[in-house]
C-alpha cells in the first residue's frame, strides 16, 4: 500500500490554528498531487490484470465472458475516479486504517496478507469491499461514527464480506437467474397494468425488489458474523461492534438536518438584490402516482442493510457476549482530531464531487449553527458559482435535487424549492456576493 507522509505543516494548522484579524481558517487535504494518481492508477491496474486472468482461469463459456464484462465495467469506473482524485493520498485517516488493518491482521494470522484499504472522498458514513481484496472507507464514516473501534468493526465487516466472496458470488448469481429472462415477464407485466390498477402493480414491484433483496440481507448477516470473529480476537472492546451497526443504520445516508425558514432572508437579502417572499414558494405535490412512491415498498424487505435491531439481534444470538453490558468506549484524542477533521472536509468534498446543492444546505446550516463564517461563506460562493453555470447551461439537474416530497424533509423540500425558484441573475447575484469572501 502507498503511503505518503501528511504535510506536517497542515496537520499543525489543522491542529493549533492560526490567529488573524480573520477567523480560524480550515485548509481542505488537497488531492491534485498527478504523480500519486498516476502511481496509485497504474498498481490497480496490475491488480485488476491479475483478478482479471484468476476469472479466466477459473471460469468457462458465457459466465466467464459476462463476469469479465461486469468486473472490467466497474474496474474501468475505479481507474475514472483514480484520475479524478476521489481516494485521498497518505492522510492520517489513511494512517490510522491501516493501523486498523494491521491490528485485525496480526490477530487474525488466516486473513490475506495483500488486504488494501482507501480512504474515499464521499461524505457518508460507508465502507466497500472489492473482490481483489480493496477496502474502501468514506471519510463522512469518521464524523458519524464515535470511535476506532467502532471503524474497526466496519472494516472487519468488509474483511468478511471479502473473505465469503459475496460481490463475486452475487454477481455469479445474476449470471446463473438471468435476470433479463428470469424476471422478464415480471417487469413486462408492471408495464402493462393499466392506470387505476396501482395497488396490483406496487405488489408486484415488490415481490420483484424482495427476490433481489433477500439475499443481500443474508449476506449482510453473514458478514457480522464472521467480521465479529475476526474483530473479538483484537485490542478493540466488543460492545462498540454492535454500536458501530446502529450508527451505520441511522446515518446511512445524509439525511439534511433542518434548516428554519428564516435563514434564506439572513444569508440571501444582500445589498445589491433584496430577499424576494416568492424564493420560498413551494409547489403542491399532495397529488402522486405510485411510481414517484418509492418509500411506499416495505423498506425492510428490500434493505441491503436490514435494520439494526435485527441485525444485532442475530448477533447476540449467535455470540452471548455482545448481549453483556459495557461501558461505551472513550474516543482517543486522534480519533477526535480525525472527526473534526472529517466534518471540516465534508463542504469541500461535496463541491468536489459536484453536489453543489448539498454544499450550499450544508455551509447554510454549519452557519447556522455558529461555525466559521469566512470557510463557509467562502463555500456558499463557490458553489453558487457552479450552480450558476449549471443553470446557464441547462444542466442544473444534474448537480442539485428536484423535489422529491417521499424521500425528503419539508426543510429540504423547501431549500429545493428555493434553489429552483432563483433565475440566472440571482444566482449569479449571490456567487458574486459570497465570492468576496477570502480564505
Amino acid at each position: 500500500m502507498m503511503i505518503r507522509k501528511f504535510n506536517s505543516i497542515l496537520i499543525l494548522i489543522f491542529l493549533m490554528g492560526f490567529i488573524s484579524n480573520r477567523a480560524q481558517v480550515y485548509s481542505p487535504i488537497d488531492t491534485a498531487d498527478t504523480d500519486f494518481r498516476t502511481e496509485l492508477k497504474l498498481s490497480y491496474e496490475s491488480i485488476f490484470e491479475d483478478y482479471n486472468s484468476q476469472l479466466k482461469s477459473n471460469y468457462q463459456g458465457k459466465k466467464k465472458n459476462e463476469l469479465l464484462s461486469a468486473f472490467k465495467s466497474f474496474q474501468e469506473d475505479f481507474l475514472e475516479e483514480i484520475e479524478e482524485g476521489i481516494y485521498v493520498q497518505g492522510s492520517p485517516f489513511q494512517e490510522l486504517l491501516e493501523e486498523i488493518l494491521k491490528e485485525i491482521q496480526n490477530q487474525n494470522p488466516s486473513l490475506p496478507s495483500d488486504l488494501r484499504i482507501l480512504v474515499s472522498k464521499h461524505p457518508n458514513v460507508n465502507a466497500y469491499s472489492m473482490p481483489d481484496g480493496t477496502l474502501v472507507m468514506n471519510m463522512g464514516s469518521f464524523k458519524f461514527l464515535e470511535n476506532e473501534d467502532q471503524i474497526a468493526s466496519i472494516i472487519a465487516h468488509e474483511i468478511a464480506h471479502h473473505i465469503l466472496k459475496h460481490v463475486l458470488n452475487s454477481q455469479i448469481k445474476q449470471i446463473d437467474d438471468d435476470i433479463s429472462g428470469k424476471y422478464k415477464s415480471k417487469i413486462k407485466s408492471i408495464k402493462q397494468i393499466k392506470v387505476g390498477q396501482n395497488s396490483q402493480a406496487f405488489q408486484l414491484m415488490q415481490t420483484l425488489l424482495y427476490e433481489q433483496g433477500a439475499n443481500q440481507r443474508i449476506q449482510e448477516k453473514e458478514a457480522d458474523s464472521l467480521g465479529f470473529v475476526y474483530f473479538q480476537k483484537t485490542k478493540y472492546k466488543n460492545s462498540e461492534f454492535v454500536n458501530a451497526f446502529k450508527l451505520l443504520q441511522r446515518y446511512d445516508t445524509i439525511k439534511p438536518m433542518g434548516l428554519p425558514k428564516d435563514v434564506y432572508a439572513k444569508y440571501f437579502d444582500l445589498p445589491q438584490q433584496n430577499f424576494k417572499e416568492k424564493w420560498l414558494e413551494m409547489e403542491d405535490f399532495s397529488q402522486y402516482d405510485y411510481t414517484k412512491f418509492i418509500e411506499k415498498i416495505n423498506k425492510d424487505s428490500v434493505a441491503s442493510h436490514p435494520e439494526a435491531v435485527e441485525r444485532i439481534k442475530a448477533l447476540q444470538t449467535n455470540f452471548p457476549v455482545l448481549a453483556q453490558t459495557e461501558s461505551p468506549q472513550t474516543p482517543t484524542e486522534k480519533f477526535l482530531e480525525l472527526q473534526n477533521m472529517a466534518q471540516w472536509e465534508e463542504v469541500p468534498n461535496l463541491f468536489f464531487l459536484k453536489q453543489y446543492g448539498m454544499a450550499i444546505f450544508v455551509s447554510l446550516s454549519r452557519l447556522e449553527e455558529g461555525q466559521d463564517a469566512q470557510f463557509y461563506k467562502y463555500w456558499l460562493g463557490k458553489s453558487f458559482e457552479k450552480v450558476y453555470e449549471a443553470r446557464k447551461q441547462y444542466r442544473l439537474n444534474r448537480y442539485l435535487d428536484v423535489v422529491n416530497p417521499v424521500e425528503q424533509s419539508e426543510s429540504y423540500q423547501q431549500f429545493l424549492s428555493f434553489m429552483w425558484n432563483l433565475n440566472l441573475e440571482e444566482l449569479k447575484n449571490i456567487a458574486e456576493f459570497y465570492l468576496q469572501t477570502e480564505v
